[in-house]
């Protein structure tokens, strides 16, 4: 595990300046952005988030779930499936935007943000990540809902998509949502 705390802070506040100077440019590159929501939730987060000798966030694209079950089960939601790939160890497992980053873009570009405590407040309150299998994640895009959320969605809900799809799973404990300001949907 990357144990240099001071050098993880410097990155998350470096991910706090960029994500401002994106705010204040209010940049149109939606994967722009996702990487550095990604790249704050990681320096955030520290531990299983970070590689182990460099500390460079990991991306969690189809990851093994022996290497990196600790941090797995530290996303904001995990389903039911995703828990049984996990303890049986193994793959098929998604790391999903629960709001899909385009969505979160246009929020965090609405928002009323002054400086890098309110950059900090905001991705906490609004920045959510599933862990989904595979099956689940193409299910979503069968229903539209891979980059959308549901028509019926109250800005509130961060995990209304797989509410929607009826994937089954937990939030993690003391999370919180607060209303989204987005014109989607």
């Amino acid at each position: 595990m990357f144990n240099d705390k001071e050098r993880q802070a410097r990155w998350a506040e470096a991910s706090l300046q960029h994500l401002k100077i994106f705010f204040d440019h209010k940049e149109p590159d939606s994967r722009f952005f996702r990487s550095l929501i990604d790249n704050w939730c990681a320096y955030k987060m520290g531990g299983g988030f970070l590689e182990e000798r460099i500390g460079r966030p990991v991306w969690f694209n189809n990851p093994n779930p022996q290497k990196f079950r600790d941090a797995l089960l530290k996303m904001h939601f995990v389903s039911d499936a995703a828990r049984k790939l996990i303890n049986a160890g193994e793959k098929g497992l998604v790391k999903d935007h629960s709001v899909p980053a385009v969505i979160l873009q246009e929020a965090f570009c609405a928002a009323e943000i002054q400086n890098l405590e309110d950059v900090d407040r905001w991705l906490q309150e609004h920045y959510a990540v599933g862990l989904i299998t595979k099956y689940e994640h193409d299910h979503l895009a069968d229903l539209k809902l891979q980059k959308e959320m549901p028509p019926d969605w109250d800005r509130v809900d961060a995990f209304a998509r797989y509410r929607a799809a009826r994937i089954n799973g937990r939030v993690r404990k003391g999370f919180r949502t607060v209303q989204y300001s987005v014109s989607h949907g």
